[in-house]
């Protein structure tokens, strides 16, 4: 199931997909500005769903790697509740769905997403 801006218990994430036995929640920002108390509230929610749990901060990162001050703590937080945090950059995020294989309208539809993320 994917939705969006869903209110959960203390948080709503921009994005969620799930499907027995996973969870992904996604925050997207314009810039790189997250907002700690956001980010662990989101990994609260995350904690109470079942299976393998990700929670995704992607924004327009402008250095290699993404290292916003809000995240030292969100890390943490949740490798101890086992929750794979992965910030990304948008650009990251679309070369890792551009796969070969892909039928024609989704590979489209991914070049549409990037048209949009580069405006």
């Amino acid at each position: 199931m994917l939705t969006q801006q869903v209110r959960r218990k203390q948080s709503i994430p921009d994005g969620e997909i799930t499907q027995e036995p996973f969870s992904i929640f996604i925050e997207t920002k314009r810039g790189n500005n997250f907002d700690e108390g956001q980010l662990l509230r989101h990994l609260e929610n995350l904690k109470q769903k079942q299976g393998a749990k990700v929670l995704i901060a992607l924004a327009n990162y402008e250095q290699d790697e993404p290292n916003d001050p809000a995240f030292s703590n969100v890390k943490n937080t949740a490798e101890v509740d086992k929750i794979l945090f992965l910030p990304i950059s948008f650009e990251d995020f679309i070369e890792s769905i551009k796969l070969e294989s892909l039928p024609k309208n989704l590979a489209d539809a991914i070049n549409d997403l990037e048209e949009y993320f580069n405006e």
